[in-house]
């Protein structure tokens, strides 16, 4: 969060959670996250999911959330993303992107 914030990247921010939940309990690296999130005024949501998404689900989700773009991070296939949206930036593990 640091590194978002000194790189002027958290303005209209907001965190979805869509990890179990009991990661979000006191002593948790996600209770820390979420406690962050607070402190800096971003809105942080839980959302359940279940198992891994396909590409129909991912469909669903990208049109949902209208993102201007679709950056894929921690899944497998990423390379495939590409095929199935049009707005798709890859970026490597470490690289920053501009926003």
């Amino acid at each position: 969060m640091s590194d978002l914030e000194q790189a002027n990247a958290l303005a209209g921010a907001r965190v979805f959670w869509s990890q179990w939940d009991g990661y979000l309990a006191d002593g948790q690296a996600g209770a820390a996250l979420r406690a962050d999130c607070d402190r800096r005024g971003i809105p942080f949501e839980t959302v359940h999911t279940s198992g891994h998404a396909g590409p129909s689900d991912l469909k669903r989700l990208a049109a949902a959330v209208a993102a201007k773009r679709l950056i894929p991070i921690h899944i497998f296939e990423r390379l495939r993303f590409p095929e199935l949206f049009s707005n798709v930036e890859l970026a490597n593990d470490g690289e920053w992107i501009g926003v």
